[in-house]
């Protein structure tokens, strides 16, 4: 009686036995990305060795794809760029009589806030804030 009172615990044991390892490497459930929304007019300011030159740009979103137009000494200049999990990263092409100077601008959205680094490749980096305006 006693062997078949192991036989049945061992039979109603061994899914859980083999299972176990599997569910205990399942990832717990991630938390929805924030609907994170950037439409509107920033006030841009960016910190570079020349000083810190602000202006106005309009973020236009489209679910995670971005278009930017940004207004400064060049004039008014159009970029597309992208926003995921309140990251937001966009490249600015301005160009010069020695061909197209890229700046890749990438950050955090935080609210009416956003800050980040700016790479403007071999002038190295420099940091950038935006307050959007009501």
């Amino acid at each position: 009686m006693r062997h078949y009172c192991r036989l049945f615990a061992l039979v109603l044991l061994l899914p859980l036995i083999v299972a176990g390892p599997a569910f205990a490497r399942q990832d717990p459930p991630k938390e929805p990305a924030k609907d994170v929304k950037v439409d509107g007019v920033w006030s841009l300011t960016v910190s570079s060795p020349m000083g810190e030159q602000t202006n106005d740009s309009i973020f236009k979103q489209d679910g995670e794809k971005l278009k930017i137009t940004m207004t400064g000494p060049q004039g008014t200049l159009d970029c597309e760029g992208t926003i995921k999990d309140g990251i937001v990263e966009w490249v600015l092409a301005i160009d010069t009589p020695n061909g197209t100077f890229s700046i890749v601008f990438k950050g955090k959205v935080e609210g009416d806030k956003m800050s980040g680094e700016a790479g403007m490749g071999e002038f190295g980096t420099a940091g950038w804030s935006a307050v959007r305006k009501k």
